[in-house]
Order: structure tokens, then sequence, then C-alpha cells
């Protein structure tokens, strides 16, 4: 369907039935096949999600890159032990486990949209909120062993300056990462 500028959808889509003489019509978004509420023009909701959905991936993929540019290498480090591997990157895992099944619930969701029925509040479950909890009791002990680690460990230092071009990010930053998360989400 086309339309003059500035005509919105509804009165496009009217115009459409008119001439075709329809009494009853959906209309789905090609993108996502999400039902179009024409009584609104935009689902503000469904907007909301997509960008929630969005986020949420850049989130996941800053996870991913602690792993792969920095925890995964590092397990092969000769100055980082077992333990002081385990202190900075143990907790991430469940994390990025929970934001994968995030994304994939939340893609699910949009790909099913039904402004009056679709609900993502119930993805945000105690056990979900567990693992922040979690690694923000932690962080105090991450931070301190880094800041050690800077201090005291020359090839570590130099190891984390060359991949901070890979991650484009500092260790430090991406390991704040699941601590800024808003407390505020969780009430």
């Amino acid at each position: 369907v086309t339309s003059e500028h500035g005509q919105s959808v509804h009165d496009a889509v009217e115009t459409v039935a008119m001439e075709q003489k329809l009494t009853s019509y959906r209309i789905y978004l090609a993108s996502s096949k999400a039902l179009l509420d024409l009584h609104t023009d935009i689902d503000t909701r469904y907007n909301l999600v997509e960008t929630l959905l969005r986020r949420e991936k850049l989130y996941q993929e800053c996870l991913h890159s602690i792993l792969d540019v920095y925890a995964e290498p590092l397990r092969k480090f000769s100055s980082l032990s077992a333990a002081d591997h385990r202190v900075l990157f143990c907790s991430l895992e469940p994390i990025l486990s929970f934001s994968t099944t995030l994304c994939l619930k939340i893609n699910d969701a949009i790909q099913t949209w039904d402004p009056g029925t679709t609900r993502i509040g119930n993805l945000f479950s105690k056990q979900f909120w567990h693992h922040y909890d979690e690694y923000y009791l932690r962080y105090p002990t991450i931070r301190s062993l880094l800041k050690e680690k800077y201090t005291t460990d020359e090839e570590f230092t130099e190891f984390c300056r060359m991949r901070h071009g890979a991650a484009h990010h500092s260790l430090e930053s991406l390991l704040l990462l699941p601590v800024s998360v808003p407390k505020y989400l969780k009430k």
C-alpha cells in the first residue's frame, strides 16, 4: 500500500479497504509479521521491546568479547593462575547464558507479537537477577585482583593493553558492565 506523504497508515489502509470493498482486514509488519494496531498506527510497547532486544544484543556482544578476547587467551597465560582466572571470569558465564536466552525469548515475542496479549515481564525472573546480585557481590574482589595484577604484573598489563584494541574496551570497563545494570530495573 502506498500513500501520500504525511498520510497515516490507518488512512491509507482505509482508502484501499473502501476501494476493494473490504469489511474486515488485518495489517502485519513485513519485517516481523507482527499485527499492526491501526488505531494507534504505532505500537509503542513493540518499539520498546525491539529497542530492548537491540540493546541486549549489544550487551551480549560485549560479554562475548570479555570471554573471547580476554578470558580464553588468559586461560593459557602463564602469569595468571587458574584461581585468579576463576575470580575474574567464572561468574560471567551464567550472565552471558541468561543474556543469550533472553535475546532468544524477546525475539520470539517480537516474531509472534500481539499488542493485546504479548507480555515480556515474566522473562526477568528472580533467577535472572540472582546472577547479577552474585556478580555484584563478587565485583570488589574482581576489581581488587585487577588492580593488583595491573600494578604487579607487567606481562598481564601489556597483554590487556594489546587486547584493548580488539575488544574496543578495556578489561576493566567490560568487567564493570554487569555491575552497571540499573538496580531500578529489578523493582
